[in-house]
């Protein structure tokens, strides 16, 4: 287990969506360069053993992993949201991460992560930038209550399966919030907080480079103060960094990692870095961007 965990903290994990095929296609192994591990989140529903035999099959070969929101796919369209208004979603958001959590447990991945949700419900795979579709919005506090109440039906799931859970950092979708509508939770450092004070010392933090970068901008805050007082607050809370597929050798994003060295992570072994989807055009590309990655986080 500890070499496992110390090959999952020097991976620069990808999202299972970047790589352009269905890693669960029967008779497929996906071919990942060194160094690499897999994020699981979205792609093609398949059959929950059939899903189990494929992660041992990985975690056999050695391909280090983590799990993120939509994962494992479900047959019917979900519009994931914890913070939904809607009873159905929010029950099916959770057996979604019952499941997750589960599987996680199974095969070795060292904890889950997720989004708190919206003050009202999106269309799965809509556009980030577009407006949220939904009969009703909620007033942001009302969503909040609702995501702290499934959060602690979560945590309690977390517990029986021995896996911990990550909140990731959001922003807005640039169109809803230029009618001057909020509709994302856990955008700023102070929204952070309200969140931290009501939850047990387990819950994580995903720090989601390109979220904060954006939710800056939209709020008009410091994306540097905003990574000072979560490190200054929450440091051994932090498990991952999601930095954009799309870096180059001056890019912000990596100039901040070293900041996350002495970060203890989820189990001591120091914090995940994963990328955030996006299309990856060429191996030469990949290779490119994890040579990135090593040298920032040294």
């Amino acid at each position: 287990m500890q070499m496992e965990a110390r090959r999952s903290v020097n991976a620069c994990f990808l999202p299972s969506s970047c790589l352009g095929y269905d890693i669960f296609a029967p008779g497929l192994m996906p071919s990942l360069p060194p160094d690499c591990g897999i994020q699981l989140s979205g792609g093609c529903w398949h059959e929950e053993s059939h899903v189990s035999i494929v992660l041992a099959q990985f975690r056999k070969r050695g391909i280090p992993m983590l799990c993120n929101n939509y994962f494992p796919p479900p047959k019917k369209e979900l519009t994931f949201n914890l913070a939904s208004s809607n009873d159905k979603t929010a029950s099916r958001s959770l057996i979604l991460v019952e499941k997750a959590l589960i599987l996680c447990a199974s095969h070795g991945i060292p904890y889950y992560s997720c989004h708190p949700g919206f003050l009202c419900d999106q269309k799965k795979n809509q556009d980030a930038s577009l407006p949220p579709q939904s009969s009703e919005r909620l007033p942001y506090a009302k969503a909040l209550k609702l995501f702290l109440e499934r959060l602690a039906d979560l945590q309690q799931i977390g517990a029986r399966t021995g896996i911990r859970v990550a909140l990731e950092n959001m922003f807005e979708p640039p169109l809803a919030f230029t009618e001057g509508r909020r509709n994302a939770l856990n955008c700023s450092f102070e929204e952070l907080e309200e969140i931290m004070a009501e939850v047990p010392p387990s819950l994580g933090i995903l720090i989601n480079l390109a979220h904060l970068e954006n939710a800056a901008g939209q709020l008009g805050f410091s994306r540097e103060k905003y990574l000072d007082s979560v490190l200054e607050r929450y440091a051994s809370r932090i498990f991952e960094l999601r930095v954009p597929c799309t870096l180059s050798q001056d890019s912000w994003f990596l100039q901040v990692l070293h900041n996350f060295k002495h970060c203890p992570g989820c189990d001591g072994y120091g914090i995940r870095v994963a990328l955030t989807p996006g299309e990856i055009s060429s191996p030469e590309q990949l290779a490119s961007v994890t040579a990135l990655l090593k040298e920032a986080r040294t």
